[in-house]
Parts: C-alpha cells; sequence; structure tokens
C-alpha cells in the first residue's frame, strides 16, 4: 500500500489526465469533468493526508502511542475524499438532497 503510494507520488506530475482521473476514482476522488490541475491537487492531498496520519501514530493516555493501521488509515481517506469529491462536484445531487432543509 505504501509502495503503491510512492509510485504515485513520483510519476504524480508526468501522468496523463485519464491516469489522474483513474488514480483518483480508486481513491474516491476526482469527478469526470475536473481538470487535470485539479486531479492533480486532490492526488496530492491524499498523500499528504495518508503519509502525515500514518506517520503521526496515535496516542493514548492508556497506552503508549502506536503506529495506525495503514489500511484504517487509507479507509478513513478514503472516505473523508469521497464525500469532499461528491461534495465539489457541480452537478452533485445527493449532497443536496441529503443536506435540504426539510419543510
Amino acid at each position: 500500500v505504501a509502495a503503491e503510494d510512492d509510485v504515485l507520488a513520483a510519476a504524480l506530475g508526468r501522468m496523463s489526465r485519464d491516469e489522474l482521473l483513474e488514480a483518483c476514482f480508486d481513491r474516491g476522488l476526482g469527478a469526470p469533468g475536473a481538470s487535470a490541475a485539479r486531479l492533480r491537487r486532490e492526488l496530492s492531498h491524499w498523500l499528504s493526508l495518508v503519509r502525515t496520519t500514518a506517520a503521526a501514530g496515535i496516542a493514548d493516555a492508556a497506552e503508549p502511542k502506536r503506529d495506525p493501521d495503514p489500511a484504517r488509515v487509507r479507509l478513513a481517506a478514503l472516505s473523508a475524499c469521497a464525500v469532499s469529491s461528491t461534495r465539489a462536484e457541480a452537478g452533485a445531487g445527493l449532497p443536496k438532497l441529503l443536506y435540504a432543509k426539510s419543510r
């Protein structure tokens, strides 16, 4: 998992828009109409989020600092990024439906 992120980070600047879109979709990011620059920003944010969270570890008063499970970090990042991308998409009806005030 970390090796895949290392490959992505190294290739991010050279990836075509289609490659960027595929990498974004694999992580619950992006939208079909997004520009290559936006897709790069979202992938860069993903890498920053996953690496920072994994490097920070988890501090708990009851036990010493321990490393988080990388799969759980990626799952949490995937969930957060999917929600963020859906909210950002101009034509997305689901967020409007979910967050509309009921009358």
